[in-house]
């Protein structure tokens, strides 16, 4: 209840007390204010706080209010075991909180760099929203503070403003953002996550594209005979580009490989589970032509030498290197042929950017997908090689329609004309583009077309079957694929041609 004491000198306090018994039984009395009413209101909350110590369930509104508690009475709660260490955890500033994250990150798995980069992208957003405890945080002053983020890098000098962040980036600050405050909520610091609601439709402002097969053949042609290049000599930066076209494997899964990585006698190579993304050993097929190339390459070297010298930070800028160079070269080579010449220089061919995106090392990564698709492989095959999580990652991000592609698909479409007429039997009949029917015996016989893309079978006449007075029922197909079309009766008069006698057939 809540009451006021009598002090030493006779007179009564001026704040309400709060006597309760916890769920020990004990008692305790907490001081609440001089506001009746609002004593009542906390004596009620007590009460509510003790049930719920007692049940295991907090519901969310005890949840919100213990989080408005002040601190010291949140010690004395936990004092009292009416809450658990984790929730009183929440009063301790948002700056140990993230080391615990962080912590809590590194021993889930993921690479000590990704967290450390995620553990400052929420450092980094808090810190410009002024947020340092778990109650500052606000959803609407996050959203601002990701919407007037800008990109910088660290120089010798400073950091250096390079103007807006990009909106992937962006939508990478929130999402990093929304994972601490839920695993806030999963450990039971926070009685919720406040930035649940929030979302970025990242629109993708410098896409990759994937190289065509001309592209990576020109690239390779070139690369082979190059000076060196980042400290890489010309054919181990075509080795490098063939092999990460071949495994899709990402380059930094490439610089970790030694010479033991790979077995020749089965044709494969491993990638050890602490150098890949998902934290999963990988062992992918070689071609028998490129590992020839690596037996080579790898010639002389320790078990445990790097298999390959691929830059630290710079693949994307040796990679656009060598595709200028390479497309210099492809224009040069028909400096003789003015209308080639021009027709070179005016084309995309091997640009860095295009309208269709721009070219990095990991357009390598894309190029396998795309190519594998445009053989028919399975789309699981393709998701096994790329080692994603779902199909649609695979399909949807990675694999690209290439504008070669699109125009033979529009190409293959009908003409839509109207079609001349065309004989179809050997009646001399005459059929327009829907087709007409035949009668050969009992049998109706629909001439048209069922696929514009089949191949045309040569003249033949098919024995499907008999009808029940011993007349052959047949398919005449002349330059035309050809469908028996039977009514019900029809069907059921029908023997199937396995119970024709032999002789019948003859």
């Amino acid at each position: 209840m809540a009451v006021r004491k009598i002090t030493r000198n006779g007179k009564k306090s001026k704040g309400y007390y709060v006597f309760f018994s916890d769920h020990h039984g004990k008692e305790h009395s907490i001081v609440s204010g001089t506001d009746i009413g609002a004593a009542r209101t906390f004596e009620s909350k007590v009460s509510e706080l003790v049930g719920c110590r007692v049940s295991k369930y907090y519901g969310p509104d005890i949840q919100r209010w213990i989080d408005g508690l002040p601190n010291k009475l949140k010690n004395k709660f936990h004092k009292w075991d009416l809450l658990s260490g984790c929730r009183v955890a929440v009063s301790r500033p948002l700056q140990n909180q993230l080391a615990d994250w962080k912590a809590f990150l590194k021993a889930s798995g993921i690479t000590r760099k990704q967290a450390e980069q995620l553990h400052l992208r929420v450092e980094r957003l808090f810190g410009e929203c002024g947020f340092s405890y778990w109650p500052d945080i606000s959803a609407s002053r996050v959203l601002q503070a990701t919407d007037s983020l800008r990109k910088t890098i660290r120089t010798k000098k400073g950091l250096k403003d390079l103007g807006p962040a990009s909106s992937n980036t962006k939508k990478y600050f929130l999402r990093a953002c929304k994972q601490f405050c839920g695993w806030m909520a999963k450990e039971g610091r926070a009685s919720g996550n406040p930035l649940l609601h929030l979302s970025r439709t990242a629109e993708v402002e410098n896409p990759r594209r994937a190289l065509s097969v001309a592209e990576v053949e020109a690239l390779l042609a070139y690369t082979k005979t190059a000076p060196d290049r980042f400290g890489i000599s010309g054919p181990e930066r075509a080795l490098i580009y063939r092999f990460a076209v071949e495994t899709a494997l990402r380059a930094n899964e490439i610089r970790t490989l030694t010479r033991r990585s790979f077995d020749f006698e089965d044709r494969t190579v491993t990638v050890a589970a602490k150098n890949t993304k998902n934290r999963k050993k990988a062992t992918l097929p070689l071609r028998a032509s490129t590992a020839e190339r690596i037996v080579h390459h790898l010639s002389g070297k320790m078990p445990t030498a790097a298999a390959f010298r691929v830059p630290q930070g710079n693949t994307a800028k040796m990679i656009q290197k060598d595709l200028t160079k390479a497309r210099a070269a492809w224009i040069e080579a028909a400096k003789d042929h003015p209308d080639e010449h021009r027709r070179r220089a005016e084309s995309d061919f091997m640009e860095i950017k295009t309208a269709e995106g721009k070219i990095d090392f990991h357009s390598l990564r894309h190029t396998t997908p795309t190519l594998l698709s445009a053989l028919g492989i399975h789309p699981k095959v393709i998701q096994t090689i790329m080692r994603h999580s779902t199909v649609a990652m695979s399909m949807e991000i990675y694999t690209h329609a290439q504008e070669e592609q699109i125009r033979e698909a529009i190409d293959n479409l009908p003409e839509f004309e109207e079609q001349t007429r065309l004989k179809t039997g050997t009646d001399d009949a005459v059929a327009d583009a829907i087709g007409t029917q035949k009668v050969h015996g009992n049998i109706t016989v629909n001439t048209a077309k069922r696929n514009i893309y089949q191949p045309e079978p040569a003249q033949a006449i098919n024995v499907i079957g008999t009808n029940r007075s011993g007349s052959l029922i047949h398919e005449i197909c002349e330059n035309e694929r050809e469908t028996a079309v039977l009514t019900s009766k029809q069907c059921s008069d029908m023997i199937p041609l396995n119970k024709v006698p032999v002789a019948q057939l003859d």
